[in-house]
């Protein structure tokens, strides 16, 4: 009797794996046997879910937002503003692990027209879920009522992107707390009542 996998599982799995091996060895040095051997297959079921690293990195990717955005709406309201802002910053393995597979998405080429739609989407995703997050500090008068919430929320995500560029690669020099007083003082600049 054949093996009953869950496809959805399984698709997660290899993600998982191949965000592991990307931050260790490089998408470059990847090689779908090794793939297969890490999540149990052969590499014939690798690509019955994914026809390119390319598509594997998009599908981790999809995952890492969507893990950022769980994080985000776990966190009620009455949270400062700040630290539900903290949940996008790599502190974490696992956000280190995200972040890294998201500048490799960046600097894979725009000629691939699903690199290009991930990289938008995943950057209007952020944008949408930070602006939210910004006109309920608005409206509760913790940010001036004139700021235009999508402004802000670019300048927070250029913030949180500058920081994540320095911080995921050298956790050691950028460890949570100068993550999070570096965060706090560009968001202040920028007029939150902290």
């Amino acid at each position: 009797m054949p093996k009953i996998v869950d496809a959805e599982q399984r698709r997660e799995m290899i993600a998982q794996v191949i965000e592991e091996m990307a931050l260790t060895t490089g998408v470059e040095e990847i090689r779908m046997r090794e793939v297969a051997e890490r999540v149990g297959c052969s590499t014939n079921a690798i690509y019955h879910y994914f026809r390119s690293k390319a598509e594997m990195l998009i599908h981790a990717q999809k995952l890492g937002r969507r893990r950022a955005g769980e994080r985000l709406a776990a966190l009620a309201e009455t949270v400062p503003f700040a630290e539900r802002i903290d949940v996008l910053l790599p502190l974490s393995e696992d956000r280190r692990r995200e972040w890294h597979t998201w500048f490799l998405l960046w600097g894979m080429p725009q000629t691939d027209p699903a690199v290009a739609a991930e990289r938008r989407e995943g950057a209007d995703d952020a944008n949408r879920l930070v602006s939210e997050l910004v006109r309920g500090e608005i409206e509760a008068g913790r940010l001036d009522k004139s700021s235009n919430a999508e402004d802000v929320a670019y300048d927070i995500m250029l913030i949180v992107n500058g920081i994540a560029s320095l911080a995921a690669p050298d956790p050691v020099s950028w460890p949570t707390e100068r993550q999070q007083a570096t965060l706090r003082r560009h968001l202040k600049g920028l007029g939150f009542h902290l």
